[in-house]
């Protein structure tokens, strides 16, 4: 910098009236010339210090881009992460309930959502117990494990839909836990076994029939010969006899009582024959018609006064065996008709769903009684007054042999549907 004494020179140097240099001139000159030195030394100081401070600015924003890479890519793993996450319990094929330490839940996912009927945004945030008052284990998720907190909840239990049915489940309960192993809530996994839980009910059906079969076909044997010799000298007896005679009276009534118990034998032994399908690709509807008009030929049977809706919707052929389905349509249109005794409406119903083929046969008839409906495919279960009760066991063998199904649902006073499920091979109407 320069000082006054060099400043003050210059003034006076300027201010002389000759406008030469004053005496004190050199010295003045050296003063500012030493002052622009200092002063270079000083900018070329500020300058190196501005350099250096610029590089160490370069390098902290350096070191703030790599941190902020690696932060990036740190988001980047736990958006993936949560991503993954969110997929398994979307994938599960078991419902999964999470709730926190206030009891609200906190994750449904979508197989919940299957199972129970209720959608996501209805659920999150409420109180598991306002959601699921009559969860059949009785106590909340949570409450479980606070109670037993070392153990684990496995038990088969009912739970309520959104439409308020009850279903079977396997459910399992466990505690949530953070990193301190404190519980921080509770998670409930099931899964809805109402399937499973038929197809036991089908094999059990399946290994009772067999034994029955066993003995049916044993006792039809024994019967039948007997019950020949029985008809035989009856009608023998009935032929002798005069027709004024009191006594032939009574050897018809034999002759007719055998018959009608070989009837009820002969069907045993077809019940307990061995179903074999002679497959063949048919027209469904052409086998129902069939059955209808061979059932309205029947004596007794109020069909002119019945309504007949056709639903024919499944197009094409279906491969499966004429003569067995036609036995099958037979028997549910017969059951129908007899359940609304000339009033009401038949209706005859063909759909492809699913790969399936589906043939429904309802009615509105009076409804299939409560104590009835879990044994309504066992042999001699009827509630007509000459029925066998081989009928809709039939219809179950016959459709199983096929790896069918039978459904049905019905209602008091409003009627029943059977729905008959093939899985077999459609070809499309050419």
């Amino acid at each position: 910098m320069v000082d006054n004494q060099t400043s003050s020179a210059v003034v006076e140097q300027l201010d002389s009236p000759t406008g030469k240099p004053s005496p004190t001139e050199p010295a003045n000159i050296q003063s500012l010339t030493e002052a622009f030195d200092i002063f270079n030394q000083k900018t070329r100081k500020l300058q190196a210090s501005y350099k250096n401070l610029k590089k160490q600015v370069d390098s902290v924003n350096e070191e703030l881009r790599q941190k902020n890479e690696i932060l990036k890519c740190k988001i980047g793993e736990l958006d993936m992460t949560r991503d993954y996450l969110k997929n398994i319990l979307e994938s599960m094929s078991n419902g999964l309930i999470a709730v926190n330490l206030g009891g609200t839940i906190t994750t449904f996912n979508k197989a919940a959502e299957t199972i129970t009927g209720f959608a996501r945004h209805e659920v999150l945030g409420k109180l598991y117990s306002s959601v699921f008052p009559d969860d059949s284990c009785g106590r909340s998720p949570l409450d479980l494990v606070i109670k037993q907190p070392n153990s684990r909840f496995h038990k088969e239990l009912t739970m309520s839909t959104r439409d308020g049915r009850s279903i079977p489940v396997g459910v399992s309960i466990s505690p949530v836990r953070d990193s301190d192993n404190r519980i921080i809530g509770a998670i409930k996994i099931f899964d809805d076994l109402t399937e499973i839980k038929e197809l036991e009910r089908q094999a059990r059906r399946a290994d009772r029939l067999a034994a029955l079969g066993e003995m049916a076909a044993s006792v039809a044997h024994e019967i039948r010969n007997p019950l020949g010799g029985i008809e035989g000298f009856a009608a023998l007896l009935e032929r002798d006899l005069s027709a004024d005679e009191p006594k032939r009276d009574m050897a018809h009534n034999i002759v007719q009582g055998a018959r009608s118990l070989n009837r009820i034998v002969t069907s045993l032994l077809d019940f307990t024959r061995p179903v074999r399908p002679n497959m063949e690709l048919i027209r469904i509807e052409e086998v129902i018609e069939n059955a209808v008009s061979l059932v309205a030929e029947k004596p007794g049977q109020k069909m002119d006064t019945l309504i007949i809706e056709r639903r024919f919707n499944a197009q094409g052929s279906l491969r499966t065996d004429r003569q067995l389905m036609l036995q099958v349509f037979m028997n549910l249109i017969l059951n129908a008709v007899q359940a609304m005794d000339g009033v009401g409406v038949l209706t005859l119903e063909t759909e492809r769903e699913n790969g399936a083929y589906h043939i429904r046969i309802g009615d509105t008839g009076c409804g299939i009684p409560e104590e009835l409906r879990e044994k309504l495919f066992m042999p001699f279960v009827t509630t007509k007054k000459e029925g066998t009760g081989l009928g809709l066991s039939t219809v179950m063998k016959i459709v199983t042999a096929q790896n069918g199904s039978v459904t049905f649902e019905t209602r008091p006073r409003e009627g029943t549907v059977f729905d008959i499920t093939l899985p077999a091979i459609i070809t499309e109407q050419e």
